[in-house]
């Protein structure tokens, strides 16, 4: 983790962050339509409550590093990172600024 400017070690514990156990086969993916089509769903606020989770996990990281989130101590910070990625992805919102990416992209 960077905290401070200093990179150190951290081990995270999913579940003492409020996230519900899965095992590693329920985020297992496929071939690449497959896969598209998972990151539709999580996007879009739906798909399994496994991958909704690791992809809010994620984003909490992204958010702490960015310091869009802040708290007394890291794992505060990334409790309060996921509940927003959680938000955002249960709005729509995240893909909606996909599509928006999308569409600027292809703009001549």
């Amino acid at each position: 983790m960077v905290e401070n400017g200093q990179v150190r070690p951290a081990v995270l514990d999913p579940q003492a962050l409020g996230l519900t156990f899965a095992p590693t086969s329920a985020l297992q993916g496929g071939e690449v339509e497959e896969n598209k089509a998972i990151l539709t769903q999580v996007l879009q606020g739906k798909g399994t409550l496994a991958q909704q989770q690791v992809v809010a996990l994620n984003a909490a990281l992204a958010l702490k590093v960015g310091e869009k989130v802040t708290g007394e101590t890291l794992e505060a910070a990334i409790a309060q990172g996921i509940t927003l990625a959680q938000d955002i992805l249960k709005s729509g919102a995240a893909w909606d600024k996909l599509q928006a990416l999308v569409a600027y992209l292809q703009e001549p």
